[in-house]
């Protein structure tokens, strides 16, 4: 006689094991999102200061200089902020099954559901070049101002105001968990299928036993 739960069991221990490996891959990916927002934020704080030379100005040396270890420590801490935006049960599919879709993604940008996270951590540079008078941040549906700086600001949080491309690394190590998450849901839909066809088993029997 087929054992249902025993064929269940061991697609659970299956399934269980891939979300260990994607658990894994996520840490991966926020590693070197760290890496790559540590550049974005080093590149862009003297793109800011450049494009904005009069504002630099005003500040005075001492004032520039406190800017610049601002934005040093926004680098060294770049971690917890990838932490605080990415470290969301409903944006990981091991955390926590969704309907989510994994694999819209091409080879620069990641799927829109990441859209968010991802200007909201670069938002935090915007944010402290704001605090120092270097720029000043449009609210989002002030198209009018046009995002000059390239920050804009949803709910009084500062964000960067378009969709913008990520390193071919963070993207490879996204992709493994995209793989991953089609495994998985494979897995769902046969545990599903057995599950149905212990349900017709069952009644098949109690049908014979009338």
């Amino acid at each position: 006689m087929r054992n249902f739960d025993n064929e269940i069991q061991t697609k659970e221990i299956e399934a269980a094991a891939i979300k260990e490996e994607m658990a894994i891959i996520q840490q991966e990916f926020k590693t070197e999102l760290t890496v790559f927002f540590s550049d974005l934020f080093r590149k862009k704080s003297k793109e800011l200061v450049i494009t904005n030379p009069d504002k630099a100005v005003e500040l005075g040396e001492d004032k520039l200089k406190k800017l610049k270890t601002d934005v040093e420590n926004l680098i060294t801490n770049a971690s917890e902020i990838v932490d605080r935006h990415f470290e969301n049960e409903n944006l990981w599919w091991h955390m926590k099954e969704n309907n989510t879709t994994y694999k819209h993604y091409n080879d620069h940008r990641l799927p829109d559901f990441l859209d968010n996270p991802l200007r909201f951590s670069y938002g935090e540079l915007g944010k402290i070049f704001e605090d120092h008078s270097v720029i000043k941040i449009p609210l989002d549906h002030e198209k009018t101002s046009s995002y000059e700086s390239g920050f804009s600001k949803l709910s009084g949080k500062v964000k960067y105001a378009y969709g913008f491309d990520v390193s071919k690394t963070v993207i490879e190590i996204y992709k493994k968990y995209s793989s991953l998450h089609e495994k998985a849901l494979g897995l769902r839909k046969e545990i599903e299928k057995i599950g149905l066809e212990k349900k017709k088993s069952q009644i098949g029997d109690i049908w014979d036993s009338l």
